[in-house]
């Protein structure tokens, strides 16, 4: 299984990095005991409108066929 942390424009330095950061470090320890690689960080970046059902849709339109989200 691969993990995808997918994210809104670009993650700078901040309490939303840290937590990132934090996501990483924890999948990198404990995951591979769980069958989990490495999270990978992807910055999604809006094109033409920018209001949040608009960027939604791109977000879900970039997932690979078959995958499962949450959104938080």
């Amino acid at each position: 299984m691969k993990l995808t942390l997918g994210v809104v424009g670009r993650l700078r330095a901040g309490p939303e990095k840290d937590l990132a950061d934090d996501y990483i470090i924890r999948a990198a320890t404990l995951g591979r005991g769980l069958g989990f690689p490495a999270i990978d960080l992807v910055e999604y970046y809006p094109k033409g409108k920018t209001d949040k059902g608009a960027i939604s849709a791109q977000v879900l339109s970039a997932l690979p066929t078959g995958s499962a989200h949450c959104a938080g």
